[in-house]
């Protein structure tokens, strides 16, 4: 079986972006794939109140990181790179297939093929 792994370090705030990895993450099971999540918090059960998803969250491999929290809230870029550093020690020695990063362009696996959501905040004119 082909793996992947879906990138999403914060699924503790519940907003636009998890449903897109859960969407992300569907779309691969959907296409063979056995799909890995490294997330701060999987739980499936909070998921399917949420989102009615649950079933596709419990399908994943869980690959649970330290949240980020951030201590100084103007260094919050400086804190956010080492965070982006420490999650790379995890992800350094998998070897999927493909990899999605749906929360921010910081996260990816070396040497792997890696797809990133990026979002753009401009108001529509």
């Amino acid at each position: 079986m082909k793996n992947a792994v879906v990138i999403h370090p914060r699924l503790t705030v519940y907003g636009g972006a998890e449903i897109l990895a859960l969407h992300v993450i569907k779309s691969l099971q959907d296409s063979g794939f056995l799909v890995s999540i490294v997330c701060d918090n999987f739980n499936p059960e909070e998921v399917e109140r949420n989102f009615g998803m649950g079933k596709v969250l419990r399908a994943c491999n869980p690959i649970i990181v330290p949240p980020f929290r951030p201590l100084l809230p103007r260094l919050l870029a400086i804190q956010k790179m080492r965070y982006a550093h420490t999650l790379l020690k995890t992800l350094k020695g998998m070897r999927p297939k493909v990899a999605f990063s749906t929360q921010s362009a910081l996260y990816h696996i070396p040497d792997i093929l890696t797809y990133y959501i990026l979002y753009d905040l401009e108001k529509a004119k």
